[in-house]
């Protein structure tokens, strides 16, 4: 059976390979080390490892071992979207977290919004509109547009949860392709009034319109 992020063997040798707080380039305990000190079969032990390397957490080299990998912001978001997935959760445990996630950014994105960004959210809802009646299209526009916002807040650890919004996105593609036109072009709509009350500095508004762009997407749930 396969070990998941959730099993005893993974979690022993995840604690043991990061029990001395190894630094981006540190070399790992080697099966023979990991074995002995922890109990665990040859096949099991590789299997931990084999996760670790799939969730982006250590980095095998060829001929040289298996090394500690530096965490980059993308990296860290696989990382976190290999954990959700293999944990099962589904689209409405998705879209509850990125309600949360979204609604929180708010007050920053006030603080932070630059005309820069402000022209590429317009441009965004534009798309939305232009392309309405192709369903896969809008929706990627409209996905780029959260995605945006969340960026824009300046903080990088939202950068990392904003991989919670594109997995939501992905994971109701096979909802999407036979919404009408006047589905994006609503979106389209509240895309801009987003962008109005966010002008405006509200608050309360802006989380009013979001929040009724999220729940107002269609889920099989």
């Amino acid at each position: 059976m396969p070990l998941t992020t959730t099993s005893e063997e993974f979690l022993k040798v995840q604690s043991y390979l990061f029990r001395n707080h190894p630094e981006p380039g540190d070399k790992v305990a080697g099966e023979d080390e990991l074995i002995e000190a922890l109990g665990l079969t040859r096949y099991k032990t590789r299997q931990a490892l084999d996760l670790l390397v799939q969730m982006g957490v250590l980095d095998r080299q060829k001929k040289r071992g298996t090394f500690f990998k530096r965490q980059a912001t993308h990296d860290m978001t696989q990382n976190i979207l290999e954990q959700l997935k293999l944990a099962g959760f589904d689209e409405l445990e998705f879209n509850e977290a990125r309600l949360m996630i979204e609604l929180s950014v708010i007050p920053f994105v006030i603080q932070r919004l630059t005309p820069a960004i402000q022209a590429q959210m317009r441009s965004l809802a534009q798309s939305i509109r232009t392309h309405a009646s192709e369903p896969t299209k809008a929706d990627a526009y409209l996905m780029e547009f959260h995605l945006l916002m969340l960026r824009s807040c300046g903080n990088r650890v939202m950068e990392v949860f904003a991989g919670v919004v594109r997995t939501y996105f992905q994971s109701t593609q096979h909802l999407i392709k036979d919404l009408p036109k006047e589905y994006y072009e609503k979106r389209a709509e509240l895309c801009d009034s987003l962008l109005a009350a966010l002008n405006k500095k509200s608050v309360e508004g802006s989380c009013k319109i979001l929040k009724a762009m999220i729940e107002g997407k269609p889920s099989s749930l």
